[in-house]
């Protein structure tokens, strides 16, 4: 995912993240990452479906980031935030509606206050 905060990054709570959905102007906000000291899951809108999804990394370009950091004498795993793209879908929802409503009944593990 391109333009991810570095760290320590925190992304929205569950409260704050249903919050955030609740707005009829989410759409600005999004794709909206999620997690507690790494980004973790990303909800956004594809192809007129509103997903969750898992955060992965893309190996080839976690291997490029870390080789061009090391040879400025400057890695650190914060760097490797930028060669996270989007994986597994952990909710596919036809609405936001739809999606608020299952995001309510899934186990929080994306850090922040439940």
């Amino acid at each position: 995912m391109s333009s991810l905060p570095p760290a320590p990054f925190r992304g929205p709570s569950k409260k704050e993240t249903l919050k955030l959905l609740s707005n009829d102007r989410c759409l600005s906000r999004l794709p909206l990452t999620l997690g507690e000291f790494s980004p973790q899951a990303v909800i956004l809108v594809e192809e007129g479906r509103w997903r969750l999804r898992e955060l992965t990394a893309d190996h080839t370009k976690r291997d490029q980031i870390a080789r061009a950091q090391s040879a400025k004498g400057y890695y650190m795993p914060e760097h490797d935030f930028g060669a996270l793209v989007a994986g597994r879908v952990l909710i596919d929802a036809s609405s936001r509606e739809e999606l608020v409503a299952q995001v309510k009944k899934i186990p929080w593990t994306f850090g922040g206050a439940k």
